[in-house]
């Protein structure tokens, strides 16, 4: 949103100045009570508990600009000693300048010594700013004389210029929460809209005291006059967010609630914005220029495209020779990109940009080239994902690219050298997503759009009386490869981590070549890596035992608590194939027959299946193993089935082979 377009509506208003917002008191005898308590009902193992927390945003109409004012108090309890750090604050924010600023900073640590609180206050000089990047500045503080069983009290103001349309109640956050309140505060002539990610329904009262001394969990406050609008919510009891596996996106599971810019003007002069994906698509697409950026003539680009692209190509041969050359060519910055400050021949000419304005470009060049191409914006998971029902700004944070081919879509994005042709990184499926337009489209990126085929492959022959040579060799599918190769390249030791790691799966005492690794720098392809080792074994034993599987599928069931409370969520649909070849001298042979292994889970949505053959005309022992996940979402519900489905599949993993030496 354009602010000076916003300034220009609302000049005929102005905001009286908003009234201050009073905590609670807070007195010793609170203080004391809750020193002498080391265990909350509302999490038992908590390392911390936030007994209180408010939060009063502003936002007011002053010498001729919207400013924002945001005021914070909190109150921790530190129970464990891994939550010290609860008492290290950092603060966020863009400019540091007469506009925007941090004042009002107060903080005490309170102690029980013999059996009353003392406090010990910080000190406003321990406060340190410093300059984070271009657009950010942060003000840390560290409160004093904090310990196990400390309780910690600090408040600060931040002052800025309003540059965003959405303010943000974070409900839920790592620790506990008692209580925690929020008071949005607005003009009249500015609408906003609630947009919340709360359990349960919010109870309405008609004043804040009565609110406060409800026992709601969730509970508001309205009221407005011609001065503004005052909204005050309470939420009570909120469990912290506790990491689990197999979570995509954690912050979807989190309590937050948004406030979003949806109107501006009263009655018959309200304008409405923002609070339709169809206004957010002519927002974005028409008023913010994209659509003249990547529509244009780009006649810079024409040379170029005519050496990429030959007359006989179809238009997935294009696509795919344009995202290669834009993906091989140019180079993602960290800078942040804006839909109003991307300028494709800036791009084009400087060979570098944000990933909205690489992935701009890529949309650009395949227009110009006859390809029907398109932005798609949306939420990755490292944010909350964007609704289908109501566009929340703050949540998109990614660009890429979608072709139309033959009556589907192909999604492209060149911001990175390891992202291969058709399929976004998997962080980018994460929801509802928008295709920008004259229309404009609204699609669901989930999980289940990929697939990933591991294969695994192992071969132990070469026998002697005391020694067995094994190759192995892993074929990555086309969506892991690409994840494998990132964390790599942003990580120089990661690569001999992960090559450790498999060797620790296979038999100790071995001696192993050095491994290889192929096509490591052609994301077009499967990476694969190759290890080749010799097994040692007693040569007076009568029998030879080996795993049936060298490589787990999983090593150790990944749901090991019995108890769960997020659902699970597979980041996409998995196959792993495990193939072992034995090929045994005539002096050996297995001991017994092996029956099949087969374990199916929900109608067959998962299922594992393990065969094992002896071919006595060629001494070849044989173990065909294979995993499918087809189904990437599961409810708690599901849960303990889900973990005992798992635990079976890692039982049959770890069946042995026993190999007796013929006498005679």
């Amino acid at each position: 949103m354009n602010f000076r377009y916003l300034f220009v509506l609302f000049s005929f208003a102005i905001l009286a100045a908003t009234p201050a917002f009073c905590d609670n008191n807070f007195d010793q005898a609170y203080f004391k009570k809750h020193l002498n308590t080391n265990i909350y009902s509302v999490d038992s193992d908590a390392s911390a508990v936030v007994l209180f927390e408010s939060a009063v945003i502003s936002i007011n109409f002053e010498t001729d600009q919207f400013t924002q004012k945001e005021t914070i108090h909190r109150i921790i309890k530190i129970l464990k000693k891994d939550a010290l750090d609860a008492a290290d604050i950092k603060i966020f924010y863009p400019k540091e300048d007469f506009r925007n600023y941090i004042h009002n900073v107060k903080g005490t640590t309170y102690n029980l010594v013999g059996n009353e609180p003392v406090a010990t206050q910080l000190v406003n000089k321990d406060l340190l700013k410093k300059k984070v990047s271009e657009r950010t500045f942060s003000a840390n503080f560290s409160l004093p004389n904090v310990k196990e069983g400390s309780i910690i009290d600090y408040t600060y103001e931040v002052v800025t210029e309003l540059s965003s349309e959405v303010c943000t109640w974070d409900v839920q956050d790592e620790y506990p929460k008692l209580i925690s309140t929020f008071k949005f505060i607005h003009p009249a002539e500015l609408e906003y809209t609630a947009v919340t990610h709360v359990r349960g329904r919010q109870k309405q009262y008609s004043d804040e005291d009565d609110a406060m001394l409800g026992t709601d969990n969730f509970a508001y406050v309205k009221t407005s006059n011609t001065d503004g609008v005052k909204t005050f919510w309470v939420r009570r009891n909120i469990s912290g967010v506790k990491e689990e596996p197999y979570v995509v996106n954690v912050k979807n599971e989190e309590e937050r609630l948004d406030m979003q810019l949806t109107g501006v003007g009263r009655y018959f002069a309200l304008k409405h914005y923002n609070n339709t994906w169809e206004r957010i698509n002519v927002q974005i697409w028409k008023e913010e220029l994209l659509k003249k950026e990547i529509t244009a003539a780009n006649h810079f680009m024409d040379v170029t495209i005519d050496s990429i692209i030959k007359p006989s190509m179809t238009e997935s041969e294009k696509s795919m020779a344009i995202f290669k050359y834009v993906r091989n060519n140019f180079k993602r910055n960290e800078k942040t990109y804006s839909f109003s400050r991307i300028d494709v021949k800036k791009t084009f000419n400087t060979h570098e940009g944000s990933s909205g304005d690489i992935n701009a470009l890529l949309t650009a060049m395949l227009l110009k080239a006859g390809v029907n191409a398109a932005p798609i914006i949306m939420s990755t998971t490292s944010n909350i994902s964007a609704s289908e029902t109501f566009p929340v700004l703050d949540r998109i944070n990614f660009m890429a690219c979608a072709v139309y081919i033959d009556s589907s879509y192909i999604l492209l994005d060149a911001s990175n050298k390891n992202n291969n042709f058709g399929a976004l990184p998997t962080y980018c499926y994460n929801g509802f997503a928008w295709i920008l337009g004259d229309k404009g489209k609204g699609m669901n990126l989930t999980p289940d759009l990929l697939k990933d085929k591991t294969m695994y492959g192992v071969k132990i022959f070469g026998f002697t009386d005391s020694t067995a040579k094994l190759e192995l060799t892993i074929k990555y599918g086309m969506i892991s490869s690409p994840n494998i190769r990132k964390a790599w390249a942003g990580d120089k030791d990661k690569q001999k981590e992960d090559i450790q790691a498999i060797k620790n799966e296979l038999p100790t005492d071995v001696v192993f070549s050095e491994p290889k690794v192929d096509n490591l720098n052609n994301p077009d392809t499967n990476l694969v890596i190759r290890l080749t080792c010799e097994l040692s074994f007693d040569k007076k034993a009568d029998n030879l035992y080996l795993n049936a599987n060298m490589i787990k599928m999983f090593a150790k069931n990944p749901f090991k608590e019995t108890k769960r409370k997020l659902p699970i969520e597979f980041p996409y649909q998995t196959e792993y194939a495990y193939f072992m070849t034995v090929v045994l001298p005539e002096n050996m042979e297995p001991d017994s027959t092996y029956a099949p292994i087969l374990i199916n889970y929900d109608q067959d949505a998962i299922n594992y299946k393990k065969l094992i053959g002896y071919y006595p005309s060629i001494h070849s022992l044989s173990v065909n193993t294979n995993l499918n996940i087809k189904t990437t979402f599961y409810g708690i519900d599901y849960y303990p089935s889900l973990r005992e489905f798992f635990q079976k599949m890692i039982d049959a993993d770890n069946q042995a082979l026993v190999i007796k030496k013929k006498k005679g």
